[in-house]
């Protein structure tokens, strides 16, 4: 979502009873807190030598604008903690174009390839192949940058998966079973032999 929303959120939360004081409700103050906060992060594991993973997630807005959202996960005063550090946009959405603006953004951030090297042990994405395919996704990509990564598959989005699975099955099965009670008991020659058919069970 657009820093330029940030507004309308602070009022939304307004509205509905939260307190959210009077200061930095622009879009530009969103942006320069987003900004600290990522400083704050990345001087935090580069001084630590802290290992983290990545998780990124591709998106195309309404706009049809494209573009990579990347957090870092930590374990931060006994916690693990995930923490958003960039938002990227994309000027294709394959395997290649996502690693090179990936680590591209890691560079700018301070994150040299001794870093990475060093301090990346894992990577988690969604099951799409240009993210953890095995010969050519993003994952694989990175192994040779980070070669203690593991990859993971998010179990949100694992999830989510499962239940659409689980619902179009269902609903598969309930169209067969409104299909077929529609044939056997709304005709009235069947009908009568669907009663017939019930009778002998009595």
């Amino acid at each position: 979502m657009s820093f330029r929303e940030h507004p309308r959120l602070v009022e939304l939360h307004r509205i509905n009873g939260v307190e959210c004081g009077e200061t930095l409700y622009s879009f530009h103050a969103c942006a320069n807190v987003a900004s600290c906060m990522r400083d704050e992060i990345c001087d935090y594991l580069l001084k630590t030598k802290a290992s983290f993973s990545i998780m990124i997630d591709e998106s195309t807005s309404v706009a049809n604008v494209q573009s990579l959202i990347l957090y870092v996960r930590v374990t931060f005063n006994g916690k693990i903690c995930t923490y958003f550090l960039g938002l990227m946009p994309l000027s294709k959405a394959t395997a290649a174009a996502i690693h090179k603006e990936l680590t591209n953004f890691l560079t700018t951030v301070g994150f040299t390839e001794a870093v990475l090297h060093a301090q990346v042990v894992g990577f988690c994405s969604d099951g799409a192949s240009c993210m953890i395919g095995q010969f050519g996704g993003v994952s694989t990509l990175l192994k040779d940058k980070c070669p203690l990564s593991k990859t993971f598959h998010c179990m949100a989005n694992r999830l989510e998966l499962a239940v659409k699975t689980a619902v179009d099955t269902v609903m598969l099965r309930l169209c067969l079973l409104t299909s077929y009670i529609k044939f056997t008991v709304c005709r009235p020659k069947t009908k009568m032999k669907f009663r017939l058919w019930l009778m002998t069970f009595q």
